[in-house]
């Protein structure tokens, strides 16, 4: 499934914009046949969609949420960037494959990895959290039927029952909660007492 292209600016006007970064380096992998230049423009994050448009390129991108399967902030290597991993078969149309020269015959195969690089690198956190506040707006709908069935069934641990944890699965789970931070508001909790794109890619 290709990835949706944009011919002209998005209209945002019935956007809810979560966050707008512009000057935003776009790099794709596999690479994109038939691009020259590094891909720059504005980055818009909605509650419906994700925006990308390049004013120099004329040309742009729409994600919609349910086809980023993982989100991240990324620094290695000197770069740092919002990485976003699409689903399985999701790709650009004129998008080369990992072989060399290549065209991809098989579009499953193909796993196409976004890098959004901004010009300020302290902005990674602001579109990391304005990206996990869209993306919990659209569930998996997978998802939505195993919490569904769980809640029909009722499962919870009656402190009283035999099958209590052993000394190896209690120490597990106090390691669990040493290492994870409590959050409040999508922010670590430190003060707590209790601790607890189609060929349009062409210029």
């Amino acid at each position: 499934m290709p990835v949706a292209i944009l011919s002209s600016p998005p209209d945002l006007s019935g956007e809810v914009v979560r966050h707008n970064e512009t000057g935003v380096k776009l790099d794709v992998s596999p690479p994109l046949a038939g691009l020259s230049g590094d891909l720059v423009g504005d980055l818009n994050i909605t509650e419906s969609q994700v925006y990308f448009w390049s004013a120099s390129h004329n040309t742009g991108i729409a994600l919609w949420y349910p086809d980023i399967i993982l989100h991240a902030i990324m620094r290695q290597d000197g770069r740092q960037a919002m990485y976003c991993q699409l689903g399985e078969g999701i790709r650009f149309p004129a998008q080369l494959t990992s072989t060399e020269g290549g065209e991809d015959d098989d579009d499953e195969e193909t796993t196409t990895e976004l890098f959004f690089i901004p010009q300020n690198g302290e902005a990674l956190e602001t579109l990391y959290d304005a990206m996990s506040q869209c993306a919990v707006l659209h569930p998996d709908a997978g998802e939505e039927g195993d919490e569904q069935e769980d809640e029909e069934e009722e499962w919870y641990a009656d402190p009283s029952d035999e099958a209590e944890l052993n000394e190896v699965q209690q120490a597990a789970l106090d390691h669990l909660a040493t290492v994870f931070e409590p959050r409040v508001n999508g922010k670590a909790d430190q003060g707590s007492d209790d601790g607890a794109f189609e060929d349009a890619m062409e210029d």
